[in-house]
């Protein structure tokens, strides 16, 4: 039974599910992911005002998104006016619940696949994330400095195994390199229908692993993150 009042929040992102690549096959049809490399998020670079993206890139993010061409104007309104509010982190970590979904009600439909998803760090973890010098660069930091919980107002989906290798968000996953597949070798089970791991102790061990090289992957702060879904 996982008690969310063991993990501070990392914040809440709006997270756009992809299909599953074929050659994961014990996962579910559509894959969530805090991985840049996998999932887009909104909001993100093209959404700010500042050069960050060409105009040609914006239109084909919101496009992807299911984001209006006539909305952009109002997307830089908005995201600058959370961030002078600190009620967001650059590019696009939501502090609060209440302001990812207010987000996704004004520039989202009803029936647009994109989900409010917030990220949890087991306190006994915390000591370790702030240690390394890796998470400083990190907008996670600075919601799990907050020492806030996560809403109970959600669904948990599990945890997923995530890299930090400084950068702003999560760098990778392990997802990326076909890890889920070692869960059945720890434990006699695949990932549950949501695609990760639900239990704590399996899904620590497996981030130990990786961190000791005993499971390749990119050199980074790998830790177990919970992943609960407000949609």
């Amino acid at each position: 039974m996982i008690n969310l009042s063991d993990f501070y929040s990392a914040g809440y992102q709006l997270i756009k599910p992809i299909p599953r690549d074929r050659s994961h096959d014990v996962l579910p049809p559509f894959i969530l992911s805090g991985s840049e490399d996998i999932c887009d998020k909104f909001p993100n670079f093209w959404c700010w005002e500042d050069g960050s993206a060409t105009v040609n890139d914006t239109v084909e993010k919101a496009r992807i998104l299911g984001v209006k061409e006539n909305e952009i104007q109002n997307i830089y309104l908005w995201v600058n006016a959370l961030y002078d509010e600190r009620r967001i982190e650059w590019p696009g970590l939501f502090m609060s619940l209440e302001t990812a979904i207010a987000t996704r009600m004004q520039f989202f439909e009803k029936d647009n696949d994109i989900c409010v998803i917030g990220f949890g760090l087991n306190r006994e973890l915390l000591d370790t994330f702030l240690s390394e010098n890796i998470s400083e660069s990190s907008v996670h930091r600075a919601a799990i400095e907050r020492k806030e919980y996560l809403s109970n107002k959600g669904k948990i989906l599990g945890f997923e195994l995530l890299g930090l290798e400084g950068s702003y968000s999560f760098s990778h996953s392990w997802l990326c390199h076909g890890i889920e597949k070692e869960l059945f070798k720890l434990c006699g089970k695949y990932p549950n229908e949501h695609g990760m791991v639900s239990e704590y102790k399996v899904a620590l061990e497996i981030s130990n692993q990786i961190n000791s090289g005993k499971i390749g992957a990119e050199p980074a702060l790998w830790l177990p993150w919970l992943m609960v879904s407000y949609n």
